[in-house]
């Protein structure tokens, strides 16, 4: 009995970008959300991952680490798939239009991102000093 599984490259890149996919999404929840949880590590881990991302934004010209290596894994043979050329916008950009059902310009989702992550990281910064 031969139990093995056949998977392609191909798929395997595929299943990485998707893998890649969900950890960004958890990402943007902590970040957006980890003022909430009762726990000093996940403050601390907003502050410095919010730092570390806003630097990597800026060294990326307003891209993220994780949605340039998800844009990579996603490419066949150096190419986008076709589903995917021309969609260039921010991953939270169209993770906002999927969960409204509608397009969203950049300009929105970059202020979403900035007004979350920066009352998140403060009202974490709050909360670590007044030892909440």
């Amino acid at each position: 009995m031969n139990t093995s599984i056949s998977i392609s490259p191909t798929q395997m890149r595929q299943a990485l970008a998707r893998l890649v996919a969900y950890l960004h999404t958890v990402l943007v929840v902590v970040f957006g959300l980890g003022w909430l949880l009762p726990w000093t590590a996940v403050h601390w881990l907003v502050i410095g991952g919010g730092i570390a991302m806003q630097l990597s934004w800026w060294l990326l010209d307003g891209d993220c680490v994780l949605t340039r290596l998800e844009r990579y894994l996603e490419r066949v043979d150096g190419a986008p798939r076709e589903e995917e050329a021309g969609d260039e916008r921010r991953f939270v950009t169209r993770l906002v239009s999927g969960l409204l059902n509608r397009p969203v310009p950049d300009g929105v989702g970059n202020l979403i991102v900035y007004v979350a992550l920066y009352t998140s990281m403060s009202i974490c910064a709050v909360r670590l000093a007044l030892g909440a």
